[in-house]
C-alpha cells in the first residue's frame, strides 16, 4: 500500500510498500503547492515512480532518495542550500544527479548504516553516469564538522564535477568501476582522503591540497599517475592504523608528486607489484624511480629528520641510494629498501699499487675469472703469480 504524506513542517515524505503503486501523477499533486522552503524530502522505495520534480525549491532540511527501483530523473535545479544532508542510495535506473544551484549541505542520516552518516553522499546507484555540484562551495559549515563527501558503489560513474567545493571535512571515493579520472580543484584542506578501488581511475589530482590527517591510496588497478603539488602536511594526533600517508596495491602506478610535503610522521608505500605491473624491484621502471629520487631529493634539501618512510622490497638507482643514506644520518627511519650493490664488473680492469714498506710496484689486473683468482704480475721480479681475491 503506498502511502505519501505532507507534514506539519511542510516536509514530504513519500513511501511505498511491498505492493504499493504510487505514480508520478500522485506525487506531482502533493509537491504543486509546496513552498519554496520545506523540512524534508524522503522518497523511499517506490516501484513505479519515475520522476519528482522539485524546480521551484530553494532550501531543505534534508533529502533522502533511496531504493526506487524505476527512478529516472530527479529535478532540484533551484535548490541552494541542504541544512542537515543529502543521500542518494540505491536507485537503480537513476542516470545523472545535477544540482546547479546547490552551494551548501550539512549534516543527514544514512538509511543503510545504524550510525549518523553527516554530508553528501551518493552510494550504490547501479546507473548513475554524471554527478555535477557546479556551485558547491561547503559540505559543513567548517573543516572540524564531520560532514563528508562520500561517493561509492556507482558501477557507470564516468566523471563527476565539484569544481568549487573548498570545505569538506572528509572524502570517500570507493569502488566506482567506471570512473577514469577526477580533479578538485579548490580544496584546500580536509580531515581524510580515501581513494580505494577504483578500478577504471588512471589519474586525479587535488592543485590546491595543503593539509589533511592522512591520505590513503589503494587497489586502484590502473592508476598512473596523480599529484599534490601544493601539499606540505599528512599528520594527525594520536595512533590510527591509516595515519600518515598511505599507498598500496596501484599496480600500474608509475609517477607521482608531492614535491612540497614536509611535515609528516609516516609515509607508506605498498609491495613491489603495486608500484608498476612487471617491475617487481622497480629500476627498470623509469618514471617511478625518478619520481622517487624527486621525492628523496627534496626531502634531503628540506633536511628531513625524525620521519618515517617504509618500502616494500624497493630496489634503488645509485643515486637515490644517495638519499637514502643522507636520510639515514638524519635519524630518518627508511625500512624495506633492497640497498644499492654496484653491479659486478664484465670485463677486467687495471689497478696500480704502491706498497709502502716495499720499493717495488704491484701491477693487479682483477680478472673477474669464475673461479675468482686474480693475476698478479711483480714488475720488479717479472715474475707471474696467482692469488686468491680478498673481498676485491
Amino acid at each position: 500500500m503506498a502511502t505519501f504524506s505532507r507534514n506539519q513542517n511542510y516536509g514530504l515524505v513519500v513511501h511505498s510498500g511491498l505492493f504499493g503503486s504510487i505514480t508520478n501523477e500522485e506525487v506531482k499533486n502533493i509537491i504543486q503547492n509546496c513552498p519554496t522552503r520545506i523540512d524534508k524530502v524522503i522518497i523511499k522505495n517506490t516501484t513505479k515512480l519515475t520522476q519528482v520534480d522539485f524546480s521551484n525549491l530553494k532550501e531543505v532540511s534534508e533529502i533522502n532518495i533511496f531504493g526506487n527501483e524505476v527512478l529516472e530523473r530527479i529535478n532540484f535545479k533551484d535548490l541552494e542550500t541542504v541544512y542537515e544532508g543529502l543521500y542518494i542510495g540505491k536507485n537503480k535506473k537513476l542516470s545523472s544527479i545535477s544540482f546547479s544551484k546547490l552551494k551548501k549541505v550539512r549534516g543527514g542520516a544514512d538509511p543503510t548504516h545504524d550510525r549518523k552518516r553527516e554530508g553528501l553522499t551518493i552510494v550504490y546507484n547501479e546507473n548513475l553516469s554524471l554527478i555535477k555540484f557546479p556551485e558547491l562551495v561547503k559540505i559543513g559549515d567548517n573543516f572540524d564538522s564531520y560532514c563528508g563527501l562520500n561517493i561509492y558503489g556507482n558501477k557507470k560513474i564516468v566523471s563527476f564535477e565539484f569544481p568549487k567545493l573548498v570545505i569538506v571535512n572528509h572524502i570517500v571515493m570507493e569502488d566506482n568501476q567506471s570512473l577514469s579520472g577526477f580533479s578538485l580543484p579548490e580544496l584546500v584542506i580536509i580531515s581524510h582522503l580515501e581513494i580505494v578501488s577504483n578500478q577504471s581511475l588512471t589519474s586525479f589530482e587535488f592543485s590546491k591540497l595543503t593539509t589533511t590527517e592522512r591520505i590513503s591510496i589503494q587497489g586502484n588497478q590502473n592508476l598512473n599517475n596523480f599529484g599534490f603539488p601544493e601539499l606540505i602536511t599528512v599528520k594527525k594526533d594520536g595512533d590510527y592504523y591509516y595515519e600518515g600517508f598511505n599507498i598500496h596495491n596501484n599496480k600500474k602506478l608509475t609517477e607521482f608528486e608531492f614535491p612540497k610535503l614536509a611535515n609528516f610522521d609516516k609515509l607508506r608505500f605498498g609491495r613491489e607489484d603495486r608500484f608498476g605491473e612487471n617491475n617487481q624491484k622497480q629500476v627498470g621502471n623509469n618514471n617511478f624511480s625518478s619520481s622517487i629520487e624527486k621525492l628523496l631529493k627534496h626531502f634531503v634539501e628540506i633536511n628531513l629528520k625524525d620521519k618515517e618512510i617504509q618500502f616494500y622490497d624497493y630496489t634503488p638507482t645509485e643515486k637515490t641510494q644517495d638519499y637514502i643514506n643522507t636520510l639515514r644520518s638524519r635519524n630518518n627511519v627508511i625500512e624495506g629498501v633492497n640497498d644499492f650493490i654496484a653491479e659486478p664488473l664484465n670485463k677486467p680492469y687495471i689497478e696500480f699499487i704502491t706498497r709502502e714498506k716495499e720499493s717495488y710496484i704491484d701491477l693487479v689486473i682483477y680478472a673477474n675469472n669464475e673461479d675468482q683468482q686474480d693475476v698478479w704480475i711483480d714488475l720488479n721480479c717479472n715474475s707471474i703469480r696467482e692469488a686468491h681475491s680478498q673481498n676485491t
